[in-house]
């Protein structure tokens, strides 16, 4: 199931967070986060147990992919895609027509769920994550 983020959710989302993002944000980012009504914060649980989330940061028209991720063992049973295209219901709803996201160019698995929801790469930004550069992708919603 899929609903949006709380602060009830915080614990679970932060914990998510710390093993599949680097750098992992901080707790007053991610509670502001999940607090912000700009933003487009859903979870995926099972079972009462958040397995993935996915948050976009809005601004009038256009929506920022800031983080995704999902449970290692969880992977590549459609949660991801599911995040994306709840996230993306939100922003039709809203009125915002596109999304942007940039993934570090040798995360091969994120590059290939990105294309296969439909993103393209429109830049590089050479060395943004140290010696690898980051993806720079848009798709219109």
């Amino acid at each position: 199931m899929i609903k949006k983020a709380t602060q009830e959710d915080f614990e679970q989302i932060k914990s998510i967070m710390d093993n599949c993002v680097h750098p992992s944000w901080s707790v007053t980012v991610l509670k502001t986060a999940i607090e912000d009504k700009n933003n487009c914060f859903f979870v995926s649980t099972y079972n009462s147990d958040i397995d993935g989330y996915i948050c976009l940061e809005t601004c009038i028209d256009e929506a920022s992919l800031s983080s995704i991720a999902v449970l290692p063992e969880k992977r590549n049973k459609g949660i991801a895609s599911a995040l994306i295209e709840t996230a993306f219901i939100e922003c039709k709803k809203r009125g915002i027509n596109r999304c942007l996201l940039e993934v570090e160019e040798t995360n091969l698995p994120a590059l290939k769920l990105y294309e296969k929801k439909g993103f393209r790469q429109i830049s590089i930004r050479a060395n943004y994550y140290g010696e690898s550069g980051a993806v720079i992708m848009e798709r219109m919603i």
